[in-house]
């Protein structure tokens, strides 16, 4: 049996490899999911530092005989997601992609008692599968475990303020405060479920929406659900698409779900300020637009040189911009939403494209009142 000097020696040499494997596995981790489509909300990965190897070993009550090969968790990698069942969803994928150590893996929740209430998570104790340790960029990493451990955003809070509090486990909680503990911790569990089934009637309410025709949505109030649905294979959204491409904006579709999605929320806050309710008033107000689109977009794009990438929501925001740039609610909604140099930008373009629209009206009027006086003189 090496001596404890020995040992941290030993581990001290072989940090390096460890780091690597750790780095290696997070990597492996993230490509699954991608091949898998499953959506990750965060992935952490450590390895235990000399110190911490070195105080695991002094401080656990057991002894160990070879602690390089006993202890499970000198690498690790934390995987934390939306909702409960994709914890189930990434549990299956390491089952089919790593060899797992039953005996040390721990599902936290299991060992709650029906009456109980607390931590929540998924410790699954993995190696590589065989046909892996095979590859040659992988032989030097045969021997080695990874912890990796899985939970949800949720569970993840209650994990650090918990810890925060110095509660590991339940007898590390003072009596007085226990009923609390387990009240929030209830809480947290139920929470999670909710949000699960909040999904799931999102989900079934998409399906539904998506199975209407554009005419039966029209009397719908926007929402991000019936506004992506007026987007689908809609003739004036295409029109739109198109003018915007021809002035020089870089259109983007939904390939990018997070910034799409937030130019999609930034035009319903316009919409509800401007009082545009229902789908219906949204396609009027594009049908109002159509014909003077393409001027005002372009005035709006001269003013940024460069690359300027947008969406059809993101458009739509700029002629709303222009339509009600005289409103205090507007100029609120740009100031604190858009950079405030793209902000003054669009601000100013669209004022000017307001004054030359006016002075445009006013030629015409003027034109046709000489007409008109003309004509009158000849009678």
């Amino acid at each position: 049996m090496k001596s404890y000097k020995e040992v941290i020696a030993e581990y001290s040499s072989l940090l390096s490899l460890y780091e690597t494997f750790t780095l290696k596995i997070k990597n492996l981790v993230v490509d699954l999911m991608k091949a898998k489509k499953i959506k990750v909300n965060v992935i952490q990965s450590r390895t235990k530092d000399v110190e911490s190897f070195s105080n695991k070993i002094k401080r656990k009550s057991r002894k160990y005989i070879d602690p390089l090969n006993e202890i499970t968790d000198i690498c690790g990698i934390r995987i934390i997601v939306n909702y409960q069942d994709e914890v189930d969803e990434i549990f299956n994928m390491i089952k089919e992609e790593f060899e797992v150590d039953e005996v040390n893996s721990i599902d936290k929740g299991s060992l709650l008692n029906p009456n109980e209430f607390g931590y929540r998570s998924v410790h699954y104790v993995a190696s590589l599968a065989s046909e892996r340790k095979e590859l040659t960029e992988w032989k030097a990493f045969s021997n080695f475990k990874v912890e990796i451990q899985i939970r949800t955003i949720l569970q993840h809070s209650w994990a650090l303020i918990s810890h925060s509090l110095q509660y590991k486990r339940e007898n590390d909680v003072p009596q007085e405060l226990k009923r609390k503990l387990f009240r929030l911790a209830s809480l947290v569990e139920l929470a999670d479920d909710e949000f699960m089934s909040l999904r799931n009637e999102h989900v079934q309410l998409e399906k539904s929406i998506g199975e209407k025709t554009t005419e039966n949505i029209m009397l719908l109030d926007l929402n991000v659900i019936t506004v992506k649905k007026y987007f689908e294979e809609n003739e004036l959204i295409n029109k739109l698409y198109l003018i915007a491409e021809l002035v020089g904006f870089n259109m983007l579709g939904e390939e990018d779900e997070d910034e799409y999605n937030e130019a999609l929320s930034d035009l319903l806050r316009h919409c509800e300020a401007t009082n545009i309710i229902t789908i219906s008033d949204l396609n009027d107000f594009i049908r109002k637009w159509l014909h003077n689109a393409e001027e005002c977009l372009s005035i709006i794009k001269s003013s940024v040189k460069g690359t300027w990438e947008a969406s059809v929501p993101f458009v739509l925001t700029l002629l709303i911009v222009a339509e009600f740039v005289d409103d205090p609610d507007i100029f609120k909604l740009v100031n604190e939403g858009w950079h405030a140099n793209i902000g003054c930008k669009v601000i100013d373009s669209v004022q000017r494209y307001n004054d030359v629209k006016k002075a445009s009206e006013v030629a015409v009027g003027t034109s046709e009142g000489t007409r008109v006086i003309g004509l009158s003189s000849k009678i």
